[in-house]
């Protein structure tokens, strides 16, 4: 059995919301509210849902690039929600981040080399020919080489930038590493070289990973856990296996329903939703899904259902 690597326990962030001459505070948008789960080692978590469910912020709050509002963030059976100063910057060096889109996440005016090379420079860990050695070995980790690293990040496609933002996260070797939808600005055709090469980046590197995405199949083809949010919540999370195999909580169900079928002439059961996602400023008392929820009884509409233990792993919030 895999190691804990990562543990949540009830995150919460809330974003202020001011108006006003005097920006005083109105309100709150309830990004993330109370989102549980664990990460093992070696493993990838994948979080999927709508957009605006709260997943990049839940793993911003794990790297601590946002403080969360409540609850704790272990990692390595530490928590780090408060860690501040040196000790959170000694703790970059093994939880890294993927952003989504790569050119926004590379300096224009810098050589390959420079911005592969900068991570290490900031922490000290090398200079010289060590840092070209270093820097050299991680383009050819990721399919590049030593031809690129006198080039600027506009003579490259969206999948070369991409996999150069995996090399810079790779010269500091981390542990953990956050993967905002990194393949959804890229062609299809793209997306399946970059995410094989994450997988085999893993498997080599012993890396663990939490996956986020809308798109439930690169979820599946990465993924070893799934959790599924909804409104800052997680509603259902599994094995892979056990929640393509059924889905137990509505939502889960429509989103899964939605997964395209290549087969034109194979008929699929949809279950439609009606209404909008309810505003995060203002959510809904009782369970946040039960206004599109056809399923719904009045106890839904009073009481917030926490998340059951169902047995292998699996955990469902619903009171039906």
């Amino acid at each position: 059995m895999p190691e804990q690597l990562v543990k949540v326990e009830a995150l919460k962030k809330y974003f202020p919301v001011t108006g006003g001459i005097t920006k005083k505070t109105i309100g709150y948008v309830y990004a993330v509210d109370g989102v549980s789960f664990d990460v093992l080692q070696g493993q990838t978590v994948g979080l999927v849902g709508e957009s605006g469910c709260g997943k990049t912020t839940v793993g911003r709050c794990l790297l601590r690039l946002i403080n969360p509002t409540d609850g704790k963030i272990l990692f390595r059976n530490e928590d780090i929600s408060e860690w501040k100063g040196e000790k959170l910057r000694q703790l970059r060096r093994e939880m890294q981040i993927v952003f989504q889109d790569p050119y926004a996440s590379l300096n224009p005016r810098w050589m390959i080399k420079d911005i592969v090379g900068e991570p290490l420079l900031i922490h000290g860990l090398a200079k010289g020919r060590e840092l070209y050695q270093i820097v050299l070995e991680a383009l050819m980790k990721v399919g590049l080489s030593e031809d690129h690293m006198n080039r600027f990040p506009h003579e490259f496609s969206g999948g070369q930038r991409q996999r150069i933002c995996v090399a810079k996260v790779l010269t500091l070797r981390p542990k953990f590493i956050v993967l905002d939808e990194p393949t959804s600005s890229l062609d299809v055709s793209v997306q399946a070289q970059v995410l094989n090469m994450l997988k085999d980046l893993q498997a080599e590197l012993g890396l663990t990973y939490l996956f986020i995405s809308h798109n439930l199949s690169v979820i599946k083809h990465m993924s070893d856990t799934i959790g599924v949010m909804y409104l800052g919540e997680i509603v259902e999370i599994g094995s892979k296996k056990d929640l393509f195999k059924e889905q137990l909580h509505p939502y889960t169900k429509a989103l899964f329903a939605a997964i395209p079928v290549p087969d034109p002439e194979m008929a699929k059961e949809r279950h439609l939703l009606s209404g909008e996602v309810p505003n995060p400023t203002n959510p809904p008392k009782g369970c946040r899904f039960h206004p599109r929820c056809e399923h719904a009884k009045a106890k839904c509409r009073e009481e917030r259902p926490v998340l059951m233990d169902m047995g292998a792993g699996r955990k469902v919030a619903c009171h039906i």
